[in-house]
């Protein structure tokens, strides 16, 4: 499986709103600004390792998880 940004972008905005979180929220828990939140999820940016694995954590899922080479667990 290849990588896509359009399932990186649909899988950091699904599960945000799935945690009720806002972008800014988001942003605050992994380390970065409310702009890039927007740009990755827009898939107008591609996140580097470390800022996936920043948004990854701040979601409670995995790198493969959020990446769509895993299925997102529930609750997850």
């Amino acid at each position: 499986m290849a990588f896509s940004m359009d399932t990186l972008a649909s899988n950091i905005r699904t599960r945000r709103r799935a945690l009720d979180l806002s972008q800014s929220e988001l942003a605050e828990r992994a380390g970065l600004t409310p702009d890039l939140i927007w740009n990755y999820e827009r898939a107008n940016y591609t996140p580097g390792a470390d800022k996936a694995y920043a948004i990854a954590e701040a979601l409670g899922c995995t790198l493969d998880e959020l990446c769509g080479f895993a299925p997102m667990r529930e609750g997850a």
